[in-house]
């Protein structure tokens, strides 16, 4: 299993972590005791430098992106990174390559250095690994780049779709069963107000009247089979049968104060919003409480 964190470091940086096995290796029996490979790729502000840092070794190696400042996200597995250039309309691929130590041997990740795939789309922003997928939301034509994370390697396909909505800053979540949910922009000038779902062709497969309006969502997480949004109006969720409801916030929450982050947790149930001025809270989907944290 490999376990992915995020870390702000001088401009963005990703850090990964692997223990246990390499997903695509056979499993067996044998017990496995856990080592860890922590590895930094950071990008830099002012020049196309992006610096791979061996934590283990503190060794560091010289990598050249194709822009300065990239954004960099880990995928879903730990194994890569995806690199967005959102001003310049680009986005690129990085395996972090190495080896996984188990003691009593090893698993081969490949070689470090980028990957095949790359590809232009317009104003690249939101990104979201999940359920074997990576997909990036294109805010300059409201399309949707998606392609199957075990390709980047050794494929350079990808698949741009439509989203059913004109531009803006999207967001989306991916279902297990393949669909995606996804922003519709409605009537909002800047920021989307509604949710809809499209399958993988980019066709709408929810029906109009099951989309909730709010007023303004910006951030999105999931599980299997359910997505949430952060919305002015509430905490905004989605089944991935087309069902939607508005989960209130609690009565101290000020108006014009909402969740513009939500993450995952491990219970399906739970999720986690967050919003500057209140802090960070549970979102306890099954019981529709909205709890603080600290």
């Amino acid at each position: 299993m490999k376990k992915t964190y995020l870390l702000p470091l001088l401009a963005v940086s990703t850090l990964f972590m692997a223990c246990s096995k390499d997903d695509d290796a056979p499993v067996n029996d044998e017990h496995h005791e856990d080592h860890e490979n922590v590895s930094l790729l950071v990008s830099d502000a002012n020049s196309a430098s992006l610096n791979f840092i061996n934590v283990d070794n503190e060794e560091v190696t010289a990598y050249q992106a194709s822009y300065a400042k990239g954004s960099i996200y880990a995928t879903e597995s730990g194994r890569y990174a995806v690199i967005t250039h959102r001003d310049n309309n680009f986005t690129e691929t990085f395996n972090i390559g190495g080896e996984i130590d188990h003691g009593d041997h090893s698993h081969d990740l490949g070689e470090t250095g980028f990957g095949a795939i790359k590809f232009e789309s317009l104003k690249p922003t939101h990104f979201k690994s999940e359920q074997d997928y990576v997909a990036v939301y294109n805010d300059g034509d409201a399309t949707l780049t998606i392609f199957d994370e075990k390709t980047i390697e050794n494929s350079t396909t990808v698949k741009n779709i439509p989203t059913g909505t004109t531009a803006h800053h999207g967001a989306m979540v991916i279902f297990k069963n393949g669909n995606i949910a996804v922003t519709n922009l409605g009537n909002g000038a800047v920021l989307p107000e509604k949710v809809h779902i499209i399958n993988q062709d980019g066709e709408v497969v929810s029906e109009e009247e099951q989309s909730l309006s709010t007023s303004g969502i910006h951030g999105s997480a999931g599980n299997n089979t359910t997505a949430l949004f952060g919305s002015n109006t509430g905490v905004l969720v989605v089944k991935d049968n087309g069902e939607q409801k508005i989960i209130d916030y609690p009565t101290n929450f000020e108006e014009n104060v909402w969740f513009g982050s939500i993450l995952g947790t491990t219970s399906d149930a739970i999720f986690v919003g967050y919003t500057s001025s209140k802090g960070a809270y549970f979102i306890n989907i099954n019981s529709e409480e909205i709890t603080p944290i600290h």
